[in-house]
């Protein structure tokens, strides 16, 4: 009989969070619509956090400019098919949309004003009503859809997640109790923000209330945490190779076309250490066919893969190699990918 493992693939449906956005049609149109067939064709469920303050500051300037308005039809269209084929569509908000300024002459937006780059850096009433605003947008999105899921999960903007009480409130009264944004191990921070991830429970998947990273067994929450995936020696130099050959011989590129605020982000992810052990998140943009192994000897050893990944940053090289991955799970294991379902710990 096989092995039962957890395979969760989130997506943050978003621009780029810089000083160019990038186009709707590169970051996420195009690059969704040709996921979406490789989920299809493998049956597989997935989680599609929409950054609905984007889609908010969108309405507002749809009415005066129509390359915006033709932006905001297609990007809703998108999120009902989304919805429509049976993939999970939940909240996601980056706050410094806020400030962004819209570019009609190229159709883009700039955000470089991060000042309000995460809720700690609104008013605590701002921060609910924004989350508030944000959840109705959507719910009025894809709620008339049949059969759609209903909006329960949540993922922090950056993953700025802390201080949790923040969202509490806001959470509980939605009825949103699965949430997405802690990745262990793992500390970021701006000027303005941090979170600390360095001490949360053992299990990938666990109950909590007041703190999203301490277990509480009879918690309203379910934390699911991010996978962390490492290498090191032989595995390392070549994968290193396989990238420089995908970009530069086979021409490999992102569909996005924008520059994103990492410039103003310090963390402590893919990191090499003394031994020279590369440690990444796990994503489908960092996915290549050697790195495949690498994933599937991790899923032999843990219950629960679960991917944060991008639209914008995907390839089409990263589609082939997941699309690989996921053939050769299902076949060594029976993979679940409806984290509903999910076997825990």
């Amino acid at each position: 009989m096989k092995a039962l493992k957890n395979i969760l693939l989130t997506f943050d449906y978003e621009l780029f969070l810089g000083p160019s956005s990038g186009t709707a049609k590169n970051c996420l149109l195009t690059p969704t619509y040709e996921l979406l067939r490789v989920l299809q064709r493998q049956n597989v469920q997935a989680i599609f956090f929409v950054d609905i303050l984007y889609l908010m500051r969108l309405q507002e300037v749809a009415a005066k400019h129509p390359l915006a308005k033709a932006d905001e039809e297609a990007v809703r269209k998108q999120i009902a098919e989304i919805a429509a084929q049976g993939h999970y569509v939940y909240l996601h908000i980056h706050p410094h949309w806020l400030d962004a300024k819209y570019l009609p002459e190229i159709n883009q937006w700039d955000l470089s004003n991060t000042s309000k780059f995460a809720i700690s850096n609104l008013a605590p009433q701002e921060g609910f009503t924004l989350l508030e605003k944000g959840h109705q947008l959507l719910h009025e999105m894809i709620g008339h859809i049949p059969n759609a899921h209903q909006i329960e999960g949540f993922r922090a903007g950056g993953l700025f997640i802390q201080p949790f009480h923040l969202f509490y409130d806001f959470l509980k009264l939605y009825k949103m109790p699965y949430e997405f944004s802690v990745y262990p191990n793992f500390t970021s921070s701006s000027k303005v923000c941090m979170v600390d991830f360095t001490i949360v429970p053992h299990k990938r998947v666990y109950q909590f209330e007041k703190d999203c990273c301490e277990e509480n067994k009879q918690g309203y929450f379910t934390q699911f945490t991010i996978s962390e995936i490492s290498f090191d020696g032989l595995n390392r130099i070549i994968n290193s190779g396989q990238f420089r050959f995908n970009k530069k011989i086979l021409k490999d590129r992102p569909w996005g076309d924008g520059k994103g605020a990492l410039h103003i982000i310090s963390n402590n992810n893919k990191k090499i250490g003394a031994a020279g052990k590369v440690k990444e998140t796990a994503a489908v943009e960092l996915m290549n066919l050697w790195k495949n192994k690498i994933y599937m000897n991790y899923l032999r050893k843990n219950h629960l893969l679960h991917f944060l990944s991008h639209p914008k940053l995907i390839t089409p090289l990263n589609l082939i190699a997941l699309e690989k991955f996921l053939m050769k799970a299902s076949k060594e294991f029976q993979t679940i990918t409806d984290f509903k379902q999910f076997q825990r710990d």
